[in-house]
């Protein structure tokens, strides 16, 4: 499976336009002028449902996460995909391999990686490395 590096951003299908492409309407992007949802036209390949609630797994309510491990991260309205590189105090370092910088966030804006692949979802291996 190849790995997807970019935004995942909340939204719901509109229209759909032939057999590949969906018209969607944001949940959280605007127009220019900041009056209506942002609507667009986006191929099959971009959308897929909402992952599960990573909260309700007991074994993550705690995030507890490690060194190396893949997480997606809630900022400027989107899900991105980083990698925890560090961690002082109660927050953590992500890297974003697009940008190539690491940024601090607290663990409540963190959940673990999933992929939407073959109609479900991928949960991708957990290091436990110390930092």
């Amino acid at each position: 499976m190849k790995l997807k590096w970019q935004v995942k951003i909340n939204a719901t299908i509109v229209t759909f336009f032939g057999a590949y492409h969906y018209g969607v309407k944001y949940k959280t992007f605007f127009t220019n002028d900041e009056t209506s949802p942002l609507e667009e036209i986006v191929t099959i390949f971009e959308v897929c449902p909402v992952p599960p609630d990573h909260q309700t797994e007991t074994v993550l309510v705690e995030n507890d996460f490690y060194l190396y491990n893949m997480v997606d991260l809630f900022a400027n309205d989107g899900w991105w995909l980083g990698l925890i590189s560090g961690k002082i105090g109660q927050k953590y370092y992500v890297y974003f391999p697009t940008i190539e910088d690491n940024i601090e966030y607290p663990s409540d804006v963190l959940r673990f990686h999933q992929e939407w692949s073959n109609g479900e979802w991928i949960n991708f291996p957990r290091t436990k490395e110390d930092f």
